[in-house]
C-alpha cells in the first residue's frame, strides 16, 4: 500500500542497461540510509539458508536522487526488475552499492525492496519454466541469489533470498549460474576447503543452498574404472566391475542410462533403426583421482566431450563419449517418449554430473 511502500514516482524514464550499470536520473521517495539487510544463518554445519522478502515491507522517508537501470522483464508478473544506484556509488565500481526495485508495466511508480538492504552488481537469470533467479556479486564473488516468485500480475514478485559465505563460497562469472530444468545451481566450494568442487542448488523446499547431487540421489565409485557416477533416488542399477559398466533404470523404465568403457563399447554407428538428429562437442569436466571408494571433488581441468542424438521409434537415444579421457568412455542414454518432463531432466543431469578421473590404479 502506499502507506507501507517506500516507492519511485517517475514521470519519464527509458530503459537502461540491462547490466545495471547506469540508467535514468529521477527522484526516489524514501531514505536509503540505515536501511535492515536481510541475512542468512546457518547452524551445525548445516547449508546456509534462505530468507523470504515479502514485496510490501518498505517504508517511506526523506528523498534523494538515484539513477534506475532495467535488469530484464519478470517472468511470472507483468513488469521489470530495476537497479537503483546510489548518487553516491562510483558508476566504473566493480561494486556498485543500490537498491532492488520492480516496476510494473504502464505504472509509474516503482517499489524498492528496501528491507534487502544495499545489493551489488545484479544480473537476471531467466528460467526456461517461466522463473527468475537475481544474482548479487561483488568483483568475482557471488555475495546471494535470490530466486523471485508470482505475487500476481502487476504485483512485486516475493523473493527468497539465499546468502553465500558461511558453508559455500561462490567466485565465478553468472555463466556458471544456470537452470538445471526447475532449479537453479552452480559449482561452489566449501569454505573449509576450497580445492574441492561441488555443484549447489538453492532449494526452494528447503530454503537451503545444498549440493545438488545430494538432493536428487547419491554418489556411486566405479575406482578401478576410472569414474564416478549419481544414481538418483528410486532408479535401479546392474553393475559389472569386470567390465566396468553401469546399467541405472529409471523407476518406471522410461529412461535408461548405460555407462560403459570405449574398450568394450565397440563403434559408434548409432541405433539401427535411429534418425540422426543432431551431433556437437561440448566440455566436461576432469576430475583428480579419490581415494579408493571415495568421490573425485577436486577439479583438475575440462575435456572435450563428443555427443550425438537420433530419433527411434520409441523416443530418443543420445550418446557422449570421453574419448580423450584416461579410461575413454561412452555413456548412453535412452529416453522413452513416455518419460516424464522430471525424469528427463534427471538423465540429463546424470550424464553432466558423470566424473571421470585424471588416473586410475
Amino acid at each position: 500500500t502506499e502507506s507501507t511502500a517506500l516507492r519511485v514516482e517517475v514521470s519519464s524514464t527509458t530503459p537502461g542497461d540491462r547490466s545495471a550499470a547506469t540508467g535514468v536520473s529521477t527522484t526516489v521517495a524514501g531514505d536509503q540510509s540505515n536501511n535492515p539487510t536481510s541475512t542468512a544463518t546457518s547452524g551445525d554445519g548445516a547449508p546456509e539458508s534462505a530468507t523470504s522478502t515479502a514485496p510490501n515491507s518498505s517504508s517511506a522517508g526523506d528523498s534523494s536522487t538515484d539513477h534506475i537501470a532495467v535488469i530484464g522483464p519478470v517472468a511470472g508478473a507483468t513488469g521489470e526488475f530495476l537497479f537503483l544506484r546510489e548518487p553516491t556509488s562510483n558508476p566504473d565500481a566493480e561494486c556498485p552499492s543500490g537498491h532492488l526495485g520492480f516496476r510494473a508495466n504502464d505504472q509509474d511508480s516503482i517499489h524498492i525492496y528496501q528491507e534487502l538492504g544495499r545489493l551489488g552488481f545484479t544480473r537476471l537469470e531467466p528460467g526456461p519454466r517461466g522463473q527468475d533467479a537475481l544474482i548479487d556479486s561483488c568483483e568475482e564473488s557471488i555475495e546471494q541469489v535470490l530466486i523471485a516468485t508470482s505475487a500476481g500480475d502487476g504485483q512485486p514478485p516475493t523473493l527468497q533470498t539465499f546468502a553465500l559465505g558461511a558453508n559455500w563460497t561462490m567466485s565465478f562469472t553468472q555463466s556458471e549460474l544456470s537452470w538445471w530444468g526447475d532449479v537453479f545451481a552452480g559449482w561452489a566450494a566449501p569454505t573449509d576447503n576450497f580445492s574441492a568442487l561441488d555443484l549447489v542448488l538453492f532449494d526452494t523446499e528447503t530454503g537451503t543452498v545444498r549440493s545438488l547431487a545430494g538432493k536428487i540421489g547419491s554418489w556411486q565409485s566405479m575406482w578401478d574404472s576410472g569414474y564416478d557416477y549419481l544414481l538418483p533416488s528410486g532408479w535401479s542399477t546392474v553393475v559389472d566391475p569386470a567390465r566396468g559398466s553401469v546399467e541405472l533404470t529409471s523407476g518406471t523404465g522410461a529412461v535408461v542410462i548405460d555407462i560403459e568403457t570405449l574398450a568394450d563399447a565397440g563403434e559408434t554407428d548409432g541405433p539401427i533403426d535411429g534418425e540422426p538428429l543432431d551431433f556437437f562437442s561440448d566440455e566436461i569436466a576432469l576430475w583428480a583421482a579419490p581415494d579408493r571408494g571415495a568421490t573425485a571433488t577436486v577439479f583438475v581441468s575440462m575435456q572435450e566431450r563428443l555427443s550425438w542424438e537420433w530419433r527411434v521409434p520409441s523416443g530418443t537415444a543420445v550418446i557422449y563419449e570421453l574419448q580423450d579421457a584416461p579410461v575413454p568412455v561412452r555413456i548412453t542414454l535412452t529416453i522413452d517418449e513416455s518419460a516424464s518432463r522430471d525424469t528427463t531432466t534427471l538423465a540429463f543431469m546424470v550424464a553432466d554430473l558423470f566424473r571421470s578421473h585424471d588416473a586410475v590404479g
